[in-house]
């Protein structure tokens, strides 16, 4: 009942709203235990995103998703790079805004 109600509060709350919950939600499951209805939620959330956006393209990326899971890629987990990059990328965003705001754009 708490997540349910998690579900409804969070989902109000967060860009792209209960599509990306779901999504979200159906992602996690299917990494903890593979099973065909979680991927079928999945691809459902994608498909809801058409009532928020107007347009299916995020369904584009499932065929994606599908094909990088069948490649055995190596990648050395660097435990800390996030903790750089983000606000690295934050700050080049920063930056970018101060010739674009000079040339008429807006930001608030």
């Amino acid at each position: 009942a708490a997540a349910g109600v998690v579900f409804l509060v969070g989902g109000s709350s967060v860009e792209y709203w209960w599509p990306a919950v779901a999504f979200g939600l159906a992602v996690w499951s299917y990494t903890r235990r593979p099973s065909w209805s979680a991927a079928a939620v999945a691809v459902l959330a994608c498909a809801a995103l058409w009532f928020i956006n107007r347009n299916l393209w995020a369904l584009a990326a499932l065929p994606v998703l599908f094909l990088a899971s069948r490649v055995d890629v190596r990648v050395p987990r660097l435990r800390w790079a996030f903790y750089a990059y983000y606000p690295l990328h934050l700050a080049a965003l920063w930056l970018i805004r101060i010739p674009m705001s000079k040339a008429g754009y807006l930001f608030f």
